[in-house]
């Protein structure tokens, strides 16, 4: 005959801040740490109440505590850090940063196509409306020209300290 439990005893857990899980036991919310058993297990934080370590196993079916209280005792326990997961991560923001390159390029190269058009066809004002918002050349002049008058106001901001 199954266990009767208390109907409605279940409360969601509350965690510690990130830097707090990281100080005491040296991970971070989201990692995933290697078993001794070899499992795979997915940090979910510190208790805040507890203090103690939350991991879950098996995709969010079962978090559980871990029964450490430093970053030591984890280690000696046996966990350690998923190098296998850690590059798959940055393996995703690496690619994820190359989509975004790729766009950027891809956009550029349109736009840059479509002077070119417009040097052999199209109107003056056209041209010059795309070249305003599309050509490297001149953003890097507006750049170097807002640079220097940041550069003469801050000069002058120092003198008048003096």
């Amino acid at each position: 005959m199954p266990k009767k439990g208390k109907k409605g005893s279940s409360k969601a857990r509350e965690y510690a801040t990130e830097e707090e899980c990281k100080e005491q036991f040296g991970v971070k919310n989201g990692q995933s740490l290697v078993t001794p058993a070899g499992m795979s297990v997915l940090v979910q934080g510190m208790g805040k109440a507890d203090k103690k370590l939350y991991v879950n196993y098996t995709q969010g079916e079962y978090t559980t505590p871990l029964e450490v209280e430093s970053a030591q005792e984890l280690e000696a326990a046996g966990f350690k850090l998923d190098k296998k997961a850690e590059a798959a991560s940055i393996s995703r923001v690496l690619q994820s940063m190359e989509e975004k390159f790729a766009e950027k390029r891809e956009s550029l190269l349109l736009a840059n196509t479509v002077l070119f058009d417009l040097d052999t066809s199209s109107s003056q004002a056209v041209k010059e409306y795309f070249v305003k918002h599309f050509d490297p050349v001149e953003a890097a002049k507006k750049r170097e020209a807002a640079e220097k008058k940041a550069a003469k106001s801050a000069k002058k901001k120092g003198k008048k300290k003096k």
